[in-house]
């Protein structure tokens, strides 16, 4: 049988099977059934399957093709299970219909059912599920209302069941409701409950928010308002309007039109939902309205006219108008005018037109006009311009006589001819190897940072403001100097009582090098053994003879190449038994006059250079004793480049003047006076106790390259001697001496090369000396020459006294020089093998010849840090950006050093162009359209240099082209109701507080020098970063940004106070407790933005505010971005400031603009 019930059915579907079980229509013990008809051709017949048990049937019953089958004979008591196939011709079958069932009912059964467990379930604010239980299957029904009288009843469940369950629905929330169950079984049995009770949940779901709130104004006195409906979970029973804040009106539909209202006046409105509960939604975004304006019959304020960007043929006028207005201009060469340009029919506030087909070099008059929407014109007053001259095209001529000598090293000097030019020269480019390294405006140009001994070629162009250039000169090569030589001395040996043996090595640093030894008993030394010519590395000796005995001798050694001259140290020596040295010997009486005599030619070693160089210069020397000079004694001399010496002050006059002549300057010596200039070490000096010699080195005058060697000696008696190396007499010059007063002086009226005068003072008798019991007096005490393991300490004493120093790192000291026994006035005593970055306690000593001792006070020096060998770090971070077709702006990373970054060197396309001290550097004067590659390196004080950074290209635009500048604010703040500065803070705020008043407002400014002159502003836009907003269900919050007027904040301290600190904003009313807050000292906003709550970047344009700062950069005071000031309190907008730690979220203002 199990088989047989689980084989597979084939083919049909029957629709439905139905149990007919009306009492009229079935008897008890039989049941009725019916099932809609298959509709297959073939279809042969039905089989009915019976059973007791669901699923499980016995034997079919085939009853041929009738719809219905009447089941006889079933036991009472007993629930029997339906089901029916259908079968083809073919003898295939189908699957089971649905399952029908049916109790059979006892005869005679009278008894009702009896109901149990009445319960209810599943409560809602509108429905609630009740179940019951039968102990005999009956139908299914309730009655229910909100008393005992019910009222309202479920459809009739038929089905016989003894587990029941029916839902209410559509109940009302928060109601208390009555209901009883009622079940009849298969005999007609009638059960009814006793009543129930349950109550449906309450309603605290407010609706949603009101959308799309929108207005619109009909008239000078109405606006009518629109938006979305809300939703609720029970039904939405009306909404309340509010306008400024306060509730107006109450509205089931979704309109409202709001009358009686104030021309020309903004409103706010928002919408809130309500329930039947009394549930209230959160008000709506507000919708803000101006209502119409009454008839405009003003015409437009015109303010703000100028004409920029003039050339020869067009001109760009701009102005504004305090509305919308229309743009056109008139314009001619009188002030009737005559042409007109076409109307730009857009309404706009910031106009600007451009003329174009003008004459060059003509006077236009011009007037502005512009119209409103309601057709009001405006007119300007007359204004005027000249149209620029034809564009030059003529190329300035090619620079002549380019002249380059080596100055040192590792510099050349260039200097040329002027080019000529139709207009004017505006500057020269140097080329060096055919690269372009430098622009000049002067005709000279100083090369550093070249290779020594190497061979450079230099040629120079001519460029006019144009931007025309000439043909490059002709190339002129240039051998830069080389190093100088080096040396290295050993002691002297040998020693006798009349000679000594003197050597040591030179290196001559690959050029032709002349080596000698200077020696004598002082160390101004005197004499000096015959040179030797070196051009490679080698030792170099010479026998001294005819020395005196007992005396000390001083010597060192000395190399001379075309890259200067290197001295040994001073090294000396004893020969046997030294007596005392005398001092020099000094005047025995004032000085009366001067006596000249012809000297022999014995040129004086100068090694020592001096840093001043040029035309007409002069510079202040101390000399190392006092020098009697008619009747008078000197301790300082000043030194002209014109071959002048003067007393008392600096002269530099270039026109020499006769001896004896009372007319300025007086007291000098005048070795060689006339119009010279010095190159850079062409002076220099030698001083010792017993000689000062200043030396002027193949000096040049400044007309031409005729060249001069010369030499003044100085002694302590007064003597003077003047020494002539190569000289050429060619124009007027002055050799002499001359008093205070121009009233005596001694003429030297001819010179020749390889000559030498003396002028021998005369003196009166001085009186006879007197017995020395005076220490020197100590003065002048320095320290030089501080490394981190040594130092030079130099005084003077008034009188000829020994050497000595004592020193250590306690005012203890502890440590002593070895005396110096030479008596000298100017003293100079080197400590070595000192610590490093050590406080170090000194105090000298000197003793002079009658044995007085003098002793220094306390003094101090720290040694320098051991000496910096490493390099700052690599620069990062390299930018360029072409702000025009001439011009590229770099920024970078600051490097670092262990000591400190000095400056950076800037390369481009391989070729250093610059030196600059901050991370940033604008190089001009590039070509239109054309990429250029460039690379930083960084260095510090001790010179040491950085590898160069990754290179960063970038373009210049074409000529015509646009180009986009973005800049930070050079000072950002907000200003609030007191008096406290916020420029430090993270946050630029905006906020309202109490309600409809502007608590903050947020500042900035904005420096414009790098946009060129005349540029066009296409767009500007202020972008800043949102980073809080308030928590309330306000979707926006209105910003405005404005130009603030007439105040040159100082945003470290504006206030809401003050906008500097000290001087208060304009007074007003607008805000809380009458807080000015810059209110009444900005303009009306240029742009004002609908900010959401979408945390990110929000954009304002102020293209016309920048146009305007560029026209006239004195009105730019920076913006102000101000509250909304329509909004509840406690609404708010928060933007990341300058200071704030996500570089990306800083303010900006990008910039794009074009060149006429």
């Amino acid at each position: 049988m199990a088989d047989y019930l689980r084989r597979c059915r084939l083919l049909l579907a029957l629709v439905f099977l139905l149990i007919l079980d009306h009492h009229a229509l079935a008897l008890a013990g039989e049941a009725v059934l019916t099932w809609d008809p298959n509709s297959e051709g073939n279809l042969a017949g039905y089989r009915v399957y019976v059973g007791l048990l669901p699923g499980v049937y016995s034997p079919p019953i085939n009853v041929g093709r009738v719809t219905s089958w009447t089941v006889p004979n079933l036991t009472e008591g007993l629930t029997y299970y339906f089901a029916v196939t259908a079968y083809d011709t073919n003898g295939k079958e189908s699957g089971f219909s649905n399952e029908a069932r049916k109790t059979i009912p006892p005869l005679n059964d009278v008894i009702a059912p009896l109901i149990s467990s009445v319960t209810n379930s599943n409560r809602t604010l509108n429905s609630a599920l009740i179940t019951w239980g039968t102990d005999e299957p009956a139908d299914t029904r309730i009655e229910y209302g909100t008393t005992t009288a019910y009222g309202l009843t479920t459809p009739l469940v038929s089905s016989l069941v003894t587990v029941h369950s029916q839902t209410l629905s559509n109940l009302l929330p928060g109601t208390l409701y009555h209901y009883r169950v009622l079940s009849r079984d298969a005999a007609g049995n009638l059960a009814t409950s006793a009543d129930q009770i349950f109550t449906t949940l309450s309603d605290t779901t407010t609706p949603t928010v009101p959308g799309n709130v929108s207005g619109a104004a009909l008239s000078t006195t109405q606006i009518n308002l629109t938006w979305s409906a809300s939703t609720d979970n029970v039904g939405v029973a009306g909404y309340r309007i509010y306008r400024n804040g306060v509730q107006v009106a109450t509205r089931t539909t979704l309109t409202y039109s709001d009358g009686n209202l104030t021309p020309d006046t903004v409103y706010s409105y928002r919408v809130a939902a309500y329930d039947a509960a009394g549930n209230l939604s959160a008000q709506s975004a507000a919708a803000s309205v101006r209502t119409l304006a009454p008839a405009d019959t003003a015409a437009p304020v015109i303010s703000g006219m100028g004409a920029i960007n003039i050339t020869a043929g067009g001109a760009l006028i701009s102005w504004s108008t305090n509305e919308p207005a229309d743009t056109q201009i008139e314009y001619g060469t009188t002030t009737a005018f005559g042409s007109f340009t076409a109307i730009v029919p857009t309404l706009v506030t910031a106009h600007a037109q451009s003329l174009s087909g003008l004459l060059p070099a003509t006077l236009y008059h011009y007037r502005v006009r512009s119209r409103d929407a309601a057709g009001n014109l405006a007119v300007s007053g007359s204004g005027s311009f000249t149209t620029a001259v034809l564009p030059d095209t003529t190329a300035p001529s090619v620079p002549t006589n380019v002249g380059a000598a080596a100055v040192s090293s590792s510099q050349v000097q260039l200097s040329w001819s002027a080019s000529t030019d139709n207009v004017g020269v505006a500057g020269y480019r140097i080329y060096r190897n055919g690269v372009q390294i430098a622009s000049s405006a002067l005709r000279t140009y100083l090369n550093s940072g070249l290779a020594a001994n190497t061979v450079y070629s230099y040629a120079v162009a001519a460029y006019d403001a144009g931007g025309n250039l000439s043909p490059a000169s002709a190339a002129v090569s240039v051998t830069t100097l080389p190093l100088m030589p080096t040396v290295s001395q050993s002691a002297a040996s040998g020693v006798t009582a009349t000679s000594a043996t003197l050597s040591g090595s030179v290196n001559p640093s690959g050029a032709t090098t002349s080596a000698w030894f200077e020696y004598g008993t002082t160390t101004a030394y005197g004499s000096g053994t015959t040179p030797v010519t070196l051009s490679a590395a080698n030792t170099i000796s010479a026998d001294l003879t005819l020395l005196a005995s007992g005396t000390t001798y001083h010597f060192r050694l000395v190399a001379r190449n075309a890259g200067g001259t290197t001295f040994g140290p001073n090294t000396s020596f004893n020969t046997p038994s030294p007596p005392a040295s005398a001092p020099a010997p000094s005047p025995s009486g004032p000085i009366t006059g001067y006596s000249m005599s012809e000297e022999s030619y014995a040129w004086a070693e100068a090694p020592t250079p001096l840093t001043f160089s040029g035309d007409d210069n002069a510079i202040s020397l101390s000399l190392p004793f006092s020098f009697p000079f008619y009747s008078q004694s000197y301790q300082q001399i000043y030194i002209s480049t014109n071959g002048l010496l003067t007393f008392g002050s600096a002269n530099t006059a270039y026109v020499p003047q006769p001896v004896q002549n009372p007319v300025l300057p007086n007291a000098f010596i005048a070795p060689f006076w006339r119009d010279l200039y010095v190159g850079l070490r062409q002076i220099s000096i030698a001083s010792s106790d017993s000689e000062f010699v200043i030396s002027f080195n193949e000096v040049r005058d400044l007309c031409c390259s005729t060249s001069h060697t010369f030499q003044v000696v100085l002694r302590p008696d007064g003597t003077i001697l003047f020494q002539y190396g190569a000289i050429v007499l060619n124009v007027p010059t002055t050799s002499g001496i001359e008093n205070q007063d121009g009233s005596a002086g001694v003429p030297l009226l001819s010179a020749a090369p390889n000559t030498a005068f003396r002028f021998t003072p005369n003196t009166a008798q001085a009186p006879p000396p007197t017995a020395d019991t005076t220490p020197p007096v100590i003065s002048g005490i320095g320290v030089g020459g501080v490394t981190s393991s040594g130092a030079v300490l130099s005084w003077s004493t008034n009188e000829p006294a020994d050497t000595q120093v004592e020193y250590g790192t306690t005012t203890a000291y502890g440590t002593s020089t070895g005396v110096v026994s030479t008596l000298v006035t100017s003293h100079a005593q080197s400590l070595t093998g000192l610590l490093p970055a050590t406080l170090y306690h000194y105090r000298v000593r000197s003793r002079d010849a009658a044995g007085n001792l003098a002793v220094s006070n306390n003094g101090s020096f720290t040694t320098a840090a051991a000496p910096d060998t490493s390099a700052p770090s690599v620069p990062t971070g390299l930018t360029g950006a072409a702000v025009s077709s001439s011009q590229i702006n770099l920024a970078w990373n600051s490097s670092t050093d262990n000591v400190g970054v000095s400056g950076y060197r800037v390369y481009r396309n391989g070729v250093q162009i610059a030196t600059v001290s901050l991370p940033s550097y604008s190089n001009t004067g590039l070509a239109a359209g054309t990429t250029y590659s460039y690379t930083v390196a960084a260095f510090d004080a001790a010179g040491n240099v950085s590898a160069q950074s990754a290179a960063v290209s970038a373009a210049t635009p074409a000529s015509n082209s646009s180009t986009t500048l973005v800049l930070n604010p050079t000072g950002d703040t907000f200003i609030s109701g007191n008096s406290t500065a916020y420029g430090s803070w993270e946050t630029l705020n905006t906020y309202t507080w109490p309600a409809n008043k502007i608590a903050n407002a947020a500042l900035m400014q904005f420096n414009l020098s790098g946009l060129p002159a005349g540029a066009v502003i296409q767009s500007a836009t202020l972008t800043l970063a949102l980073v809080e907003a308030d928590a309330t269900a306000d979707a926006a919050y209105n910003i405005g940004v404005h130009r603030i007027l007439n105040r040159n904040a100082d945003l470290t301290r504006a206030t809401g106070l003050t906008y500097d600190g000290v001087n208060g904003w304009t007074a007003n009313s607008c805000c809380f407790n009458n807080v000015p807050l810059a209110q009444a000292d900005i303009s009306a906003a240029y742009d004002t933005r609908a900010v959401d709550k979408t945390l990110g970047q929000k954009s304002w344009n102020v293209t016309a505010m920048v146009q305007e700062w560029l026209n006239s950069p004195s009105s730019n005071n920076g913006m102000l971005l101000n509250s909304d000031a329509t909004k509840g309190a406690d609404r708010y907008r928060f933007f990341a400031s300058m200071e704030h730690p996500t570089a990306s979220s800083r303010p900006s203002l990008s910039i794009t603009y074009r060149m006429p």
